[in-house]
């Protein structure tokens, strides 16, 4: 964690919610929420949050906190732990993520390989019905030789997807699913035991991206009213299905540096185009004869969200938009410069929700 700057919020008026780094890829996964009322002044409150980061940050990377208003943010108290209970976790397993839940014994431990290629031989891990892994943080499903599907970013078929965990897209030949495509075995990949222990996984960790993610879960608003209505012990196909609907009728892209979204039709044809107002920073829908005239680069949503934010910090802001501009700038690590533009896509989110909800 960099030099820890606290501001100068009150946070006994707060609630603070901390992830960690999780993963290959250091995505962040949902950890704890200190409740300030807990504490009878401010002072006490800092030092108790102040002490929760340098705590955990000793054994699993702080990936992000932030303190938010109590009243708009206090139904989610029931979702997160409490720094208290993280705290017992946290001493027992160290670094370990706490409630991930195996299916499975792990692969037999062997040197870490050479960097996967795409042109490296295939070789399918365990057997040909294990398709489905937890590798390095990461789920994964892979197919068999020559079998995937053409994936339209990649522009020829995938050997494997990976679930992405800021935006809740299956990503094409990600480096775990390349790795498990081709067999190679570490202490760190889990087959799942069936694609029903891969869906109910992906819509655990989808449900939580959502609960976390104020844009997600206002982009994706029927999915999670799906959520919220869902009953114990309740199948997860449904949700996921919605997910597959909603990715199925969108592309991004790159139009030069230019990050243009297309809604799609029914029929797959182009119906409108969203593209980011350099004055506002708002993305502005055009009609269906603009859409049908985008060309560029196909590229996954999380690669458009983060060039959607590239172009919004040249705007003028300020608050705590322009305070995450000022990290992302002066973080040398890229995978952690990402972590902070993400969550910056989440605060003009709040702020354009703020500013209808005003008028």
């Amino acid at each position: 964690m960099n030099a820890l700057d606290l501001g100068s919020i009150p946070y006994h008026e707060h609630l603070t919610f901390v992830w960690i780094a999780f993963g290959s890829y250091g995505e962040p996964r949902a950890a704890f929420v200190i409740d300030g009322r807990d504490y009878a002044n401010a002072g006490q409150a800092r030092a108790a949050v102040r002490e929760a980061l340098e705590r955990t940050d000793l054994r699993a990377q702080v990936a992000d906190f932030r303190p938010v208003n109590i009243p708009e943010n206090e139904k989610e108290l029931s979702s997160w732990p409490s720094w208290a209970e993280f705290r017992c976790v946290l001493d027992v397993y160290g670094p370990v993520y706490p409630w991930r839940r195996r299916s499975a014994s792990p692969a037999k431990a062997v040197p870490r390989p050479a960097p996967v290629t795409v042109n490296a031989p295939k070789a399918p891990l365990y057997s040909e019905r294990w398709r489905y892994f937890d590798c390095w943080g990461q789920l994964v499903v892979t197919f068999p030789a020559g079998r995937g599907p053409e994936d339209p970013v990649l522009g020829r078929p995938a050997e494997g997807y990976g679930l992405n965990g800021y935006t809740g897209e299956f990503e094409a030949d990600t480096p775990p699913a390349l790795q498990c495509a081709h067999g190679f075995e570490d202490d760190e990949t889990w087959p799942l035991h069936d694609e029903d222990d891969f869906v109910a996984a992906v819509e655990e960790r989808r449900e939580e991206l959502l609960r976390t993610s104020f844009y997600q879960r206002h982009d994706k608003a029927e999915i999670f009213a799906a959520y919220e209505q869902a009953g114990p012990g309740q199948s997860r196909r449904a949700t996921f299905e919605m997910w597959e609907r909603v990715h199925r009728k969108r592309a991004y892209y790159l139009v030069g540096t230019e990050p243009v979204r297309v809604d799609l039709a029914d029929d797959g044809t182009p119906a409108t185009a969203w593209r980011l107002d350099t004055t506002t920073g708002r993305l502005v829908p055009t009609g269906r004869t603009d859409a049908g005239t985008v060309t560029g680069r196909r590229v996954t949503e999380h690669v458009w969200l983060l060039a959607v934010e590239d172009a919004r910090r040249t705007l003028d802001v300020d608050g705590a938009i322009a305070e995450a501009y000022t990290k992302a700038a002066a973080e040398p690590d890229e995978v952690y410069r990402r972590r902070i533009l993400t969550r910056s896509f989440d605060l003009w989110a709040e702020k354009f929700a703020g500013d209808e909800a005003g008028r």
